[in-house]
């Protein structure tokens, strides 16, 4: 009963939220909306220049952040729970430090390249 309330009330404040919606009065704010939501249609090109780049400088940086959140739940495991527990926290923190090693080893492979 609580979740139906709950979508409700939250349905008809979201759709009550159109009311109060006016278009900008201030030019520079309208050409600001229409640059962006010109820029939403245009298409993104696969191969722009320096794209390359940039996936390998994001998946380096993801391969980091995985591999510090994975040694981080790894060494959660060092509290105190069942066996259960900590087997759940070093399997986790395997998979993320998997992940992360992936990600930093297949982006210096293409540097190589």
């Amino acid at each position: 009963m609580g979740v139906f309330i709950n979508l409700l009330v939250g349905s008809v404040f979201y759709l009550s939220t159109m009311l109060f919606y006016r278009e900008p009065s201030d030019p520079v704010r309208r050409k600001e909306l229409e640059i962006t939501f010109k820029n939403l249609d245009t298409p993104v090109e696969a191969h722009e220049e320096g794209s390359d780049r940039m996936d390998l400088n994001q998946g380096n940086s993801l391969g980091v952040l995985s591999l510090i959140y994975g040694g981080f739940v790894v060494i959660l495991a060092l509290i105190p729970n069942p066996w259960t527990g900590r087997l759940a926290f070093l399997f986790c923190g395997g998979i993320l430090i998997l992940i992360g090693y992936a990600l930093r080893r297949g982006g210096k492979e293409r540097i190589a390249q």
